[in-house]
């Protein structure tokens, strides 16, 4: 004897009746949404990252829940980009030996991302290129016989920004048609279109779901937001060269090198300002967001309650929404290259250790400032002594102290942290040929 395939009927009748489906299908459909298309703290940042470069904000045709609350948090208060921006990590100012949190921390992973996948360069490792005969601690002689020893890699991705001619590619200029009003217009249009299809259907939740996509595209479609003054300028005529990581112990660091007014716009000013502020008419528009919001809550879970096509349509509509926001990150950060006229070279190299990194920086740098590594390498006699060795015009500004001060062990690491700093520097200068314009001293 067979057992029958148990069909769902959905909860309210539709204008057009459809054939029914399976009810393990519906059932499995209902919660997928529920669980799958919620938002994170990592929307939220991708949010302000994708807003920062392309100047606009883009929810999307049906965001995740959640997304339309964090808009209306935005306009509600001032402080959010600079709040969401600024988790993207922390930023030392070579030149000028200051440290601060990234501004536009969001925008920055979204750029270094789009551009080490650009490359597609395989990091340089030092190990390789820097000479056998290296002067060994006992300690480091030890740890390098042994084969179940793992070292803590650096890796250094280094990125030089330079203006170049503001030239659109086919693909920046095809986005920039699909971004024109009137386009948006017409999709707009055969979105209701659809969303009362859908209703006719007895999709209803699919249908609200559809018609808040709509009316949050309309909304930041026409909300006022320009750039700050003096957008990607600066008064200092040096080039920049900035080391950002996630914290001071992280594993991966980005040197960011080049024309200071696009570094220091990126990493350390606003990029987006409302023009009317953030109160009376955009707080208004923030409780309309909050409203949308709670619309496709109840949108969502009406489709898993009321089951039938309803659920199967919100999770069609969910993947079309995911394939959609998969292309935005690369539309932003190659629209925004193209139409400010910027380029970016990337080169990566790994390290055997962090010390050794900090010296190929401070040496590449050509600066005499160091205050900027007091950070993340603790202040102490032994490093004081280590700059000396690599850079020997600091040495007015280290006060006293040579390599016959220091005992037998810190002697050997001054000697051996020297070497690899100054190997690693000619690496850099080899196979990164690019000298910084008039270094600050």
């Amino acid at each position: 004897m067979t057992t029958p395939i148990l069909l769902s009927n959905p909860s309210l009748p539709a204008f057009f009746p459809v054939e029914l489906i399976p009810n393990f299908i519906v059932q499995w459909a209902a919660v997928l949404p529920l669980v799958c298309h919620l938002a994170t703290t990592r929307s939220d940042f991708d949010l302000v990252g994708y807003a920062s470069l392309a100047g606009t904000l883009s929810p999307g045709i049906f965001p995740e829940l959640g997304i339309l609350v964090g808009i209306a948090s935005l306009l509600k208060s001032p402080d959010y980009i600079e709040l969401e921006g600024a988790l993207g990590g922390t930023v030392w100012d070579v030149n000028w030996g200051s440290h601060f949190r990234s501004v536009n921390g969001a925008a920055l992973s979204l750029v270094t991302a789009y551009a080490l996948k650009q490359s597609r360069n395989v990091p340089i490792k030092m190990s390789e290129r820097v000479p056998k005969s290296q002067p060994q601690t006992a300690s480091s002689t030890s740890a390098n016989s042994d084969p179940s020893h793992h070292r803590r890699y650096q890796t250094l991705h280094n990125l030089k920004f330079t203006r170049t001619e503001t030239k659109l590619s086919w693909q920046t200029a095809l986005w920039t048609i699909a971004s024109s009003t009137w386009l948006k217009f017409v999709i707009w249009v055969s979105l209701f279109s659809i969303a009362v299809t859908l209703s006719l259907l007895g999709l209803y939740g699919t249908a609200v779901g559809v018609l808040c996509g709509i009316a949050s595209q309309v909304m930041c479609h026409y909300l006022q937001i320009c750039r700050p003054y003096r957008y990607l300028e600066n008064n200092e005529m040096h080039d920049a060269c900035m080391l950002v990581g996630s914290h001071s112990n992280c594993f991966n660091w980005y040197l960011c090198i080049g024309d200071r007014g696009i570094v220091d716009g990126l990493l350390n000013k606003p990029m987006l300002m409302f023009r009317n502020g953030s109160s009376g008419p955009w707080s208004r528009t923030a409780n309309i967001f909050t409203f949308l919001h709670f619309m496709q809550l109840l949108a969502m879970t009406f489709a898993a309650a009321n089951q039938g096509w309803d659920s199967i349509g919100m999770c069609i509509l969910m993947v079309v929404a995911w394939v959609m926001h998969s292309l935005e990150p690369l539309r932003a950060v190659q629209t925004w290259l193209e139409k400010d006229g910027i380029s970016i070279e990337t080169k990566s190299f790994q390290f055997q250790g962090r010390v050794a990194m900090f010296g190929a920086v401070q040496i590449f740098s050509q600066t005499t400032v160091f205050s900027w590594m007091n950070d993340i390498l603790t202040p102490h006699k032994r490093r004081n002594i280590w700059l000396k060795e690599i850079c020997p015009s600091l040495a007015a500004s280290l006060g006293s102290g040579d390599m016959r001060s220091l005992k037998e062990a810190d002697r050997k690491w001054v000697e051996e942290q020297t070497q690899w700093s100054k190997e690693a520097a000619e690496v850099l200068d080899e196979e990164w040929p690019l000298k910084l314009k008039d270094a600050r001293q």
